[in-house]
């Protein structure tokens, strides 16, 4: 009898015996009767079997077509949107260095690895040519509104590592900081840690910052930080790259922990943010005298001087420094 997954085109080999498959006297068209009944023993030849060797790169990837092909055939209601294959592509080609996080592919490059990875003869004998400067492999990471080949399909599956069952396991929308809701994380108040905030703003892209960023705001104290993402870690959602709105409670504790005389890299880590971001907050709060003098002269006892040398205009002078402070407040007041 016929065997269903032999006739799938691209499918060369029997599983079961680990043999290629051969040709018979059946014609597919052109047939003197299309009803006729023929039996498999009437039409298959007697010839040698040509076994399947494991240790050749083309007769693995025959193998691999054949099994995702037999996957493929045993599934019920696999059918959703071109785009989503795309956005599973597009994740896997990010992984290994083959596109940005926004899908700008290097098809070049994925071209010329595809043409090193499967021979000449094997894409020739399933149809699947890479010679064209357009082809299979530029329609399947581009065109979303078109159907191709599945046999072109499995072999790009197949390249990057995975086989159909993985692929379909993928998401077909891809979260770059995870499912929500994301954690506040402002250190001044009492619920911080906490999943408060229930969607991020995703910031488009620039040269300056390829990867994707995220604007994550809690509606319950106005605390509101930016970061990079993908995540790659289940603590990377507890960290951020900057603070676009820290709000009066958070910025009432860090300028009290400042005038404590903690190191910036001490506050950093408190309030789990960057360095640079910490900076950034302290001159909007106009408390980084003390750290531009740190950077000028470094570290230790120079710290306590200004760049003149001279003691009594330190800003780490208690005196000078609280006499500026009113100072800077009665200005604001004015204001």
């Amino acid at each position: 009898y016929w065997h269903r997954l032999h006739q799938v085109p691209g499918v060369d080999v029997c599983l079961v015996h680990k043999v290629f498959l051969e040709d018979t006297s059946v014609h597919v068209r052109h047939r003197v009767s299309r009803d006729a009944f023929v039996t498999a023993e009437q039409a298959v030849y007697s010839v040698t079997a040509r076994a399947v060797t494991e240790a050749d790169p083309d007769h693995r990837a025959y193998l691999r077509i054949a099994q995702d092909a037999a996957w493929l055939l045993n599934q019920g209601g696999l059918i959703e949107p071109v785009a989503a294959h795309r956005e599973r592509y597009m994740g896997l080609l990010y992984e290994r260095g083959y596109s940005t996080y926004f899908g700008r592919v290097k098809t070049t490059r994925l071209v010329g690895e595809l043409k090193r990875y499967y021979s000449k003869e094997l894409l020739e004998r399933l149809g699947c040519g890479l010679e064209r400067g357009y082809n299979w492999a530029h329609r399947l990471v581009h065109n979303t509104q078109r159907s191709q080949h599945p046999v072109e399909h499995l072999l790009l599956m197949y390249f990057l590592g995975v086989t159909a069952l993985d692929f379909f396991g993928l998401p077909a929308r891809r979260l770059p900081f995870g499912e929500g809701p994301w954690p506040c994380l402002n250190r001044a108040v009492d619920h911080f840690g906490e999943a408060l905030v229930a969607e991020y703003e995703l910031i488009a892209s620039s040269r300056k910052f390829p990867m994707p960023r995220g604007i994550f705001r809690c509606r319950a104290c106005g605390f509101a930080y930016c970061r990079s993402g993908p995540d790659e870690s289940p603590g990377a959602r507890f960290t951020a790259e900057g603070v676009i709105a820290s709000g009066p409670v958070w910025g009432d504790a860090l300028t009290k922990l400042y005038r404590e005389g903690r190191s910036r890299e001490e506050l950093a880590r408190h309030f789990r943010v960057t360095p640079e971001a910490l900076s950034e907050q302290l001159a909007w709060l106009g408390l980084t005298t003390l750290f531009e003098v740190i950077d000028r002269n470094g570290p230790g006892a120079s710290a306590d001087l200004d760049n003149t040398g001279d003691r009594s205009k330190s800003p780490r002078y208690p005196e000078r420094r609280e006499a500026n402070r009113k100072s800077f407040l009665k200005m604001i007041a004015v204001i």
